[in-house]
């Protein structure tokens, strides 16, 4: 959970691509130039006011009376149809006929069918997608291509051990293998910029228009979910557990997960990705995974990452991009509506519903600890949306960090590098004293196993954003602070 409050170089590293080859060249330049910064995007305005009446209204009919009033005669006959065109799908090309088609007519849809657009459709933006990737990876990196291909690879063995309905393997041949656009094979990712291109302008886009849908959408009187839609027409043979209600709870848990994603495509964006995989190369080198260099058994430590990091090759990687000010903005109102939407749905899902068991989401899970998951949302919302700094109090030692969460966005940092540490312990060896039974003190050495670990920071940089931090103990308090979790709550106050 402390994530939340720490924008970190990893979010980066994990949605972004490959090189440019010659030193003319500008990732951030091809990066604005072609997925500039669209003055229009903005999130969805809806009044939470009118979110929390939608909220309140379906709380009131959250009960069905028996089993028996939630079965497919419940599905319009709309989504009876799609589904059965949905169990006839068999290669790529049928799934992206599939889901133009359901985008197309989504005006005209019942409110089942456009549920399942909003959850389906931004798998328009994945079509090909590893093989799009590959050249980003291959022959730059043994290491990250190796982690790439054992992710597919897991990845391509779970969908044909736990969704081996043809439909689903059909999905899955949609993101893996190369695709046509008329007569034209679509390229893959020649540099990092055109993975940001695609982010930017490919998912984006759709993940908006998921958010914007479901805004609109009026779930007082819950719809069906009939599970065969992603297990196959085999599955539930004797109905028992098949069918799930969505409503207005499940709705806006679906917006917070939608907006949270908007949030981190939005920094990511933001932030240069120049040379990743050149950088994981050479970390990869350091770790002895991408080849080796003169034998060192002394371990890696963190001041062999940060001489890495600190090349001069590395030195536009985590650098705000021109317009990332903007995109930081962004990805700020998108996080809030994420947290808004989860908060919505906590506040409004009683306690003593019944027949729980008939919804995606069974809201008595919620009731084994309602009042500290109540108490860890409300301090999560308050440090977010605060529009200074906030005291964050640990349980665990009672020490107290200020953070200011929202000038992480609104004034974001120039250059994500500027929060390693600066200087390093030394010393091979550490010694101590030991009294021998003869009465007799004895010196004893061993391995100094703190070497090159973090000792000093540039403190500059983090009072901008914590500030109470003073000095470089004072950047240990406050990772540790934001490290205090219990469980799947968090240990602060």
């Amino acid at each position: 959970m402390s994530k939340v409050f720490f924008p970190v170089l990893t979010v980066l590293v994990s949605l972004s691509g490959s090189v440019g080859a010659k030193t003319t060249y500008s990732h951030a330049q091809d990066v604005v130039a072609r997925a500039p910064f669209d003055k229009g995007l903005a999130i969805a305005n809806v009044s939470e006011d009118e979110s929390r009446l939608l909220m309140k209204n379906s709380e009131s009919r959250r009960k069905p009376a028996n089993s028996v009033m939630v079965n497919s005669g419940k599905m319009s006959p709309e989504l009876r149809a799609l589904q059965a065109e949905l169990f006839t799908l068999k290669t790529s090309e049928e799934m992206d006929a599939f889901l133009t088609k359901l985008d197309a007519g989504y005006d005209a849809a019942p409110a089942d069918v456009k549920f399942y657009a909003t959850q389906v459709l931004p798998l328009k933006a994945f079509r090909g997608i590893f093989y799009r990737m590959r050249v980003l990876f291959q022959s730059k990196s043994d290491f990250a291509h190796s982690q790439v291909i054992s992710a597919a690879k897991q990845m391509a063995n779970d969908s044909r051990v736990f969704f081996p309905a043809e439909h689903s393997q059909a999905a899955f041949q949609y993101i893996a293998s190369p695709y046509y656009k008329g007569a034209v094979q679509v390229a893959g990712f020649q540099k990092e910029a055109d993975f940001k291109v695609w982010m930017t302008t490919e998912l984006l886009p759709l993940l908006n228009q998921s958010a914007e849908r479901l805004e609109k959408m009026n779930l007082t009187q819950p719809v069906v979910w009939d599970q065969r839609m992603v297990y196959g027409a085999e599955s539930f043979s004797d109905d028992i557990g098949r069918f799930k209600l969505v409503g207005e709870f499940e709705k806006n848990i679906a917006l917070s997960g939608t907006y949270g994603s908007i949030s981190n495509l939005a920094m990511a964006r933001a932030y240069s990705s120049e040379n990743i995989i050149q950088l994981y190369r050479e970390v990869g080198f350091v770790n002895g995974l991408d080849g080796f260099g003169p034998f060192d058994a002394n371990g890696v430590s963190t001041e062999k990452i940060v001489k890495v990091l600190k090349q001069k090759k590395f030195s536009q990687t985590f650098t705000l991009l021109p317009d990332g000010k903007e995109w930081m903005q962004y990805s700020y109102k998108a996080s809030l509506k994420s947290i808004n939407k989860a908060s919505l749905a906590w506040e409004l899902s009683s306690q003593g519903r019944k027949d729980e068991d008939y919804y995606v989401f069974d809201n008595r899970y919620l009731d084994l600890d309602r009042d500290e998951a109540t108490e860890n949302l409300t301090m999560v919302k308050r440090i977010m949306t605060a529009k200074g700094p906030e005291s964050l109090r640990s349980g665990v030692t009672g020490e107290v960090i200020q953070i200011d969460y929202a000038k992480f966005y609104m004034e974001p940092v120039q250059d994500m590098k500027t929060f390693l540490p600066v200087s390093f312990e030394s010393g091979s060896q550490m010694t101590r004293s030991v009294k021998l039974a003869n009465g007799q003190t004895k010196s004893i050495a061993y391995r100094n196993y703190h070497e090159g670990s973090a000792k000093e920071f540039n403190i500059s940089a983090f009072e901008k954003y914590f500030p109470n931090v003073n000095s470089s103990e004072d950047v240990r308090k406050t990772m540790r602070v934001l490290s205090h979790v219990q469980g799947n709550w968090l240990a602060l106050r």
